[in-house]
């Protein structure tokens, strides 16, 4: 995979790890530091493993394979275990696990971009040992190997299913993998359906990390390779959906930070869900070929993950919200705001919890990853459009490289080219979002006379010759996602694609770290609060019934700044009016973002105003869910 245009402005806007290799040495080489029992060192690995296949040429790449790499072969011992400062110093198997599984799949990942043998024998001695060690893969699973008791955390599986599974695929003839997998599986299955499958309550939901949830509904649907069991399935899609009934909010991605609660535009959503989410999302496409999980996906990276960030990707939100006015430690994650405590919503480039500082440039690699498949058909899927070029090896030496050009999802046109080696016929996979009306597709000029679905993956199967063209016209229209809360007005986002559109409001920052503002200053924090005279509480003018007919789409113009999301391609031109009756909340000293305003108490100004709306993701301050003027 090459990447191109926005997709490149945002990986080289991610590359630098958020300070990873600080964060890495500090982890890694520390003195007394059992860097295997780390899992942020461990994400940092991945992570750098991932941005060296996608930027070989950068000095991510050339630290990767020339510092990290090494070290961490040299750390092998001759049991096959990794990281061990002297031969046989093992630590507990809670967090180690994670980070073995970790190490693990940094091995294969890299095994595949470059085919070294040294790297597969290295991946080859750590699964052996892992799936042999009774410390780790003993009869009974591992001594906090969850219960089955709602609520228990699950980086158990979470290290077992992503690391092990991928081992038992990746490095054939050891028929121990599969079946220890099934083993441990077998362990923690009724776990994972009282998680996802009993009460389907608020403080049920609460019990349980958001990020173990999302654990938890990957588990069963990567089992069912091995398994062959459709209630496995069955079981996954169902803990998705009520996820996404309760929690979903009107973004597109669940609400919560140490738990899923009630959908609400204020509350917060932890930043590492935006990568574990989407992966839970892509899992069951994967799995299942519905396009809608893939469609789910789509809008939790592009509207939470680039919404918590600023837009040169250097600092982010530990927690971040749909509705967000304040970003200061007394943000409230919860209503029940003593229940979880406060809110690390402001800017970081180092936060407390240091998983989502080094987990999150992992997001937007995954994503990519995961663009072009091969299809069901086994052919070509293109699952996720994005300027990218990507090379894959055909049948009888053949050799495919399709190029993608689009601004998706700015635009709603997509250009794939096909270069191939010699002329061959095989299905080409293209995926028709559930949120399309419709989608007009052409091979070399002339439209396919084809029912196009939406919700589907469209399949043209024809000889190929190199230089084919494949164009995509979507028909994307505005849709309106409400929110209903009781004793308040209703509101609503307005959806185009993947994209939820939000009304950017401007925004004081308040520098609130340590040492000097500048760019080697990793403890910047910065507290955000509306500038004064900023307008943010705003009905929207729009007929909910027609809402195209209210707004008009249009391009941005770009002031120069040339990392991605600083600056919105798109607007959405609409008519608004201030609702005079509706401030913050808090106090002066300590203001808060505020709920919908009261029901019947709507008041409204009579001087209309005109409003650009933005997508979420080109926000920091923002209000996303919004009242309508009454019609």
């Amino acid at each position: 995979m090459v990447e191109q245009g926005w997709t490149r402005r945002m990986i080289h806007a991610d590359h630098p790890v958020y300070s990873a290799r600080i964060e890495w040495e500090r982890n890694w080489e520390a003195p007394g530091v059992a860097y295997d029992g780390n899992h942020l060192g461990m994400y940092i690995l991945r992570g750098l493993g991932k941005l060296a296949w996608l930027l070989p040429d950068s000095e991510t790449a050339r630290y990767f394979r020339g510092t990290v790499l090494p070290r961490l072969l040299a750390s092998q011992d001759p049991d096959g275990y990794m990281g061990a400062r002297d031969a046989g110093d093992h630590h507990g198997p809670c967090w180690e696990l994670i980070a073995e599984s970790d190490m693990l799949e940094t091995l294969l990942f890299e095994y595949r971009v470059t085919g070294d043998a040294a790297i597969r024998e290295a991946a080859r001695r750590l699964s052996e040992f892992l799936v042999t060690d009774a410390a780790y893969m003993g009869g009974i699973g591992y001594p906090s190997m969850p219960s089955t008791v709602p609520g228990t955390r699950w980086d158990h599986p979470k290290a077992l299913f992503r690391g092990m599974l991928m081992a038992a695929h990746a490095l054939t003839g050891d028929a121990r993998i599969p079946t220890r997998l099934r083993i441990c599986y077998g362990h923690i299955r009724e776990a994972i359906r009282t998680q996802l499958e009993t009460s389907g309550t608020e403080e049920h939901w609460s019990s349980g990390h958001m990020n173990d949830i999302s654990h938890a509904i990957q588990a069963p649907a990567v089992m069912l390779l091995l398994t062959a069991d459709p209630d496995d399935l069955a079981m996954a899609i169902r803990g998705a959906e009520r996820v996404m009934e309760i929690a979903g909010q009107v973004s597109g991605y669940p609400v919560g930070w140490e738990a899923y609660e009630a959908k609400d535009p204020r509350k917060t959503t932890e930043h590492c869900n935006f990568i574990e989410w989407p992966t839970a999302c892509r899992t069951l496409f994967n799995v299942t070929g519905q396009v809608r999980f893939a469609d789910w996906a789509e809008r939790a990276l592009y509207n939470g993950y680039w919404g918590s960030k600023t837009k040169d990707g250097v600092a982010l939100q530990y927690q971040s919200a749909p509705n967000q006015l304040v970003l200061a430690p007394w943000m409230r994650t919860t209503r029940d705001g003593d229940k979880y405590g406060v809110n690390h919503g402001w800017f970081d480039m180092q936060h407390g919890p240091g998983c989502c500082n080094v987990f999150s440039a992992e997001a937007f690699p995954r994503h990519v990853e995961h663009a072009v498949a091969r299809g069901q058909s086994g052919g070509v899927a293109v699952v996720y459009y994005m300027p990218c070029q990507f090379m894959a090896p055909m049948e009888d030496s053949n050799r495919l490289e399709l190029i993608m050009d689009t601004d998706y999802p700015f635009d709603d046109r997509v250009r794939l080219e096909l270069r191939l080696a010699q002329a061959a016929r095989f299905p080409l996979e293209l995926r028709i979002p559930t949120w399309a009306r419709g989608a007009v597709v052409t091979v070399n000029g002339s439209a396919l006379d084809v029912v196009v679905q939406t919700g589907s993956m469209l399949k043209v199967d024809r000889e190929w010759k190199s230089g084919d063209l494949v164009e995509i016209a979507f028909d994307f229209p505005l849709q309106l996602v409400w929110h209903h809360e009781e004793g308040c007005v209703p509101g609503a986002a307005i959806q185009r694609g993947p994209l939820v559109f939000a009304l950017p409001v401007s925004a004081r920052w308040e520098f609130a770290g340590e040492g000097q503002i500048g760019p080697d200053n990793i403890r910047e924090r910065w507290h955000l609060f509306p500038a004064a005279g900023s307008l943010w509480n705003a009905a929207l003018d729009v007929d909910p019934r027609n809402p195209e007919h209210s707004c008009r789409l249009v391009r941005m113009a770009n002031p120069g700044l040339k990392k991605a999301w600083q600056y919105a391609p798109v607007g959405l031109q609409v008519r608004g009016r201030r609702v005079t009756n509706w401030g913050l909340a808090g106090t002066p000293e300590r203001p808060e973002t505020p709920p919908m305003p009261a029901a019947g108490m709507l008041e409204i100004d009579d001087t209309p105003v005109d409003l650009t709306l933005l997508p979420m993701g080109c926000t920091e301050l923002r209000m996303t869910c919004l009242p309508f003027v009454e019609r």
